[in-house]
This record gives structure tokens, C-alpha cells and sequence, in this order.
């Protein structure tokens, strides 16, 4: 995959201001950190913690209906509980909001996350932007295949007519069985300007699992609001999960950068 890295000369980033000037730094360069939701909250909304120059601020705070926060994750981390039944989060703040993550089934994106599933139910939802069709955006999904009573989670990126990148061969899915009393740290790397391995998987910093690019990329807004917990378009498909430390760049993450956000399995915070 390709690898942006800080050009020589440019500004600072807010973990290189940090480390430059005896602030606190995770060893992560922010650089493209557009969204980063700690659920950390003890009630209402979970704000946008990104204070990289490339964040969306508030416009992307994400909206709450329902949670039970104050969850124990890993570490020191904490997270919001989704029920399964009603909850669920929208980024919609924004005079725009369909277009703020174009650019994940546009170009480069990095989405990583702890989660902890309750159950596994069939078609739960964990992140949606396309209304679970082949509209505009990517979906992640919890599917089991014919035959099976095993659900496996997936991660799809769709152009508005079809996928661009599909973890399944043959109509059976492929990717990671989730346990259902332990975290995970999950982390999708996505590159739709490539075709071999344009989109790569990893889940605790190692496991890794490859999808080659099927379709191109087409430019334009996600079809709906970018969604945690449930189908975007629809009140169907709740997810029963935890989800801690999610945080959504415009940017292929570096090895190094995942290992430090993994810290050996403890969970670490960008900004600490």
C-alpha cells in the first residue's frame, strides 16, 4: 500500500508540535485524523476529539440515540454499550454531511476501532453509509453465510452501482469470527486507486486479511449520513457491540502507527 508520510518542511503536525515542544504524544502523527470518537462521555453526544488541522471538528461529532456509557474497555479506555435493539449514532451536525467521507470509497482511508460484540447477530451493523445497497459508501456487517450458523464480520466499499471492495468469494464471506466476550482492535486499510490488496484488514495488530479491489472508485457523496449501530437509511440491522476509540483518517496508517495505537493489546489514546 502507499504510505504518506509528513512532507519536509511542512507544519507541524499536532503529535510533532507535542513531542517538539514537551507535550504529550502517542507517537502518532495525526496528519489526516478527521474523526476520532473516544466514547468516553458520561452522557449525550460523542464529540469529535480530532485536533488535527485535517479534522471535521463538531460537524463530525457523532449523535446519539440511546448508549450506555461508561463501559470498562481495555486499558484505561472506556466505551458506550449499543443495545442491539435502539441504539445507534449519526454523523449529521454538518451543513454537508453526506460528502464528509467521500473519501474513503474515493481514495485512501484508515478506520480503526475497539469493539467488543455481545451477540452475533445476523446482518448487525456496526458502520453504514450506503443504506446496506450498492449505493455510495461502505458498510460493515456482521453476514452468515448459507448453511452457516457462524457470522462473520466484513467490510464492503461500494461506487454507487456496485462494490469496489468485497471480502467474499462465491456468495461465502471471509474475514474475522468475532468473539463475543473479548475487544478487538480492528483496523481497515483502504486504498481504492490500486487494485491488488486495496483494502487490508488486521485485528490485534496482526491476522491480516487482503481484498483485492473488483470495481473502480466513482467520485460523489456518500448516499446517507455515516452511521454506527444500524442500517443508515433505516431503523434495521442494530448492532449489539461496545465500541471504544474509533477513529476514521483520510490516509493509509503506517505498521508502526497501528502497533502504537495497539499497545500490546492495552489500548492507547492519540492524544494522551
Amino acid at each position: 500500500m502507499k504510505i504518506h508520510g509528513t512532507a519536509k518542511g511542512a507544519a507541524l503536525s499536532t503529535k510533532d508540535f507535542g513531542v517538539a515542544f514537551g507535550g504529550a504524544a502517542a507517537g502518532i502523527d495525526d496528519t489526516g485524523l478527521k474523526a476520532y470518537w473516544r466514547f468516553n462521555e458520561e452522557s449525550g453526544n460523542i464529540g469529535n476529539s480530532s485536533t488535527s488541522s485535517d479534522s471535521l471538528g463538531s460537524d463530525g461529532d457523532l449523535i446519539m440515540t440511546g448508549g450506555t456509557y461508561e463501559q470498562t474497555a481495555v486499558g484505561d479506555l472506556k466505551a458506550v454499550l449499543f443495545d442491539g435493539t435502539d441504539d445507534f449514532g449519526v454523523v449529521s451536525s454538518g451543513s454537508n454531511t453526506l460528502s464528509q467521507f467521500n473519501f474513503i470509497h474515493e481514495g485512501q482511508s484508515t478506520i480503526c476501532f475497539w469493539m467488543k460484540l455481545i451477540t452475533s447477530v445476523n446482518y448487525g451493523m456496526p458502520i453504514e453509509s450506503t443504506g446496506w445497497s450498492m449505493a455510495r459508501g461502505i458498510f460493515t456487517l456482521l453476514t452468515t453465510d448459507a448453511g452457516s450458523d457462524v457470522s462473520t464480520l466484513t467490510h464492503f466499499v461500494a461506487n454507487g452501482t456496485a462494490v469496489i471492495v468485497e471480502p467474499s468469494v462465491g456468495g461465502s464471506h471471509y474475514a474475522y469470527i468475532p468473539d463475543l466476550t473479548d475487544y478487538y482492535f480492528y483496523v481497515v486499510r483502504t486504498d481504492v486507486d490500486i487494485i491488488t490488496d486495496a483494502c487490508i484488514w488486521t485485528r490485534d495488530n496482526a491476522n491480516e486479511y487482503k481484498v483485492n479491489r473488483v470495481n473502480a472508485p466513482v467520485d460523489g457523496n456518500s448516499s446517507y449520513d455515516f452511521t454506527i449501530g444500524k442500517k443508515a437509511s433505516a431503523l434495521q440491522y442494530f448492532a449489539n457491540m461496545e465500541l471504544s476509540e474509533m477513529s476514521i483518517w483520510n490516509r493509509i496508517l503506517t505498521d508502526d502507527e497501528i502497533t502504537e495505537l495497539y499497545n500490546d493489546g492495552n489500548g492507547r489514546a492519540i492524544y494522551e
